[in-house]
């Protein structure tokens, strides 16, 4: 039981990592990075459900786009509507 918690948590941490490195490459430059993500899980509690939002993120075609278009695209899937208003206006 114990053994198995621990292989969750370490999974679920690599999942992290994985969508951090998927927002660094699709977002140079920009404020999405580790610390923006280490947030951003915090609603997505299971690796199931961060999975999906990775697939989602990895999903966003970024050639020949407007950086802030990329961002946009990429608040909207991420649901941060306070952010979303702020990089709108």
């Amino acid at each position: 039981m114990k053994e198995e918690k621990r292989l969750r948590g370490k999974l679920y941490r690599e999942t992290v990592k994985k969508l951090i490195g998927v927002c660094v490459e699709k977002m140079p430059g920009t404020l999405y990075d580790k610390f923006y993500c280490d947030e951003l899980v915090k609603k997505y509690p299971t690796k199931d459900v961060l999975d999906e939002l990775i697939t989602k993120v990895e999903n966003i075609v970024t050639d020949g786009k407007d950086i802030n278009d990329v961002v946009i695209e990429f608040l909207t899937i991420a649901g941060d509507t306070a952010r979303l208003e702020k990089v709108s206006q």
